[in-house]
């Protein structure tokens, strides 16, 4: 499989519903990488991982089927 940092939206959307990946894997991938570079750019003031990750926890128990609905959050669907 394509590095999941390469995967659009759309791909992830397609991921999920093969079951090929979970929102939790892919959560827990980016903040692998937001900690691996922290040390070099500094970017980030904290990275709080139970909390980042109690979503996709919530999202994966609460959903069988992982929608673009589902992966939008409600400002970028609505625009409020």
């Amino acid at each position: 499989m394509t590095n999941i940092a390469e995967l659009d939206a759309f791909a992830l959307a397609r991921a999920f519903r093969r079951k090929a990946l979970s929102p939790v894997e892919v959560a827990r991938d980016a903040l692998d990488r937001a900690e691996a570079a922290q040390g070099t750019i500094n970017a980030f003031v904290t990275i709080d991982r139970s909390r980042t990750l109690a979503w996709p926890y919530c999202t994966q128990r609460r959903s069988k089927t992982i929608t673009m609905r589902t992966l939008a959050p409600r400002t970028v669907r609505t625009g409020r």
